[in-house]
């Protein structure tokens, strides 16, 4: 299906890491023996959430909370914001208290004008900064 759809090899494959062996392993082997070509050119794979009573997420248990329900209540950037407060290998445990650092972020609002305000006059928008400074 993934070949039919996105060619021989795709760029990036995606999925919770129980899910790496045996799925991701399975899928790789097949597409592999099929084609002859690398199934995915890079693998990400994150840790599961957990939720309330440090009970592993399932869609079994129902205790998953699913972005596209959240967006019937909160502001996309938001969301985006509480979920980027968490690292993506880390696993975490979602309260619904968790939206409000979405809504009020700690720390100055990070707005394009006001980096670019910031940089210096005369900066070279394609050399790479040795080091970043405040």
């Amino acid at each position: 299906m993934a070949m039919a759809a996105l060619g021989e090899t795709i760029d990036l494959h995606g999925g919770g890491n129980d899910l790496t062996f045996p799925h991701h392993e399975c899928e790789a082997a097949q597409s592999e023996a099929a084609n002859g070509q690398p199934f995915a050119r890079h693998w990400f794979a994150c840790r599961n959430g957990c939720l309330r009573g440090h009970q592993d997420a399932q869609k079994s248990l129902g205790n998953l909370v699913f972005v596209r329900n959240l967006r019937h209540m909160h502001d996309p950037r938001a969301i985006r914001l509480a979920l980027m407060a968490h690292h993506y290998r880390g696993g975490f445990e979602w309260f619904d208290y968790d939206i409000d650092e979405g809504h009020h972020p700690p720390g100055p609002p990070c707005h394009r004008g006001t980096a670019l305000q910031r940089t210096e006059p005369g900066a070279d928008p394609g050399r790479r900064a040795g080091r970043a400074r405040r």
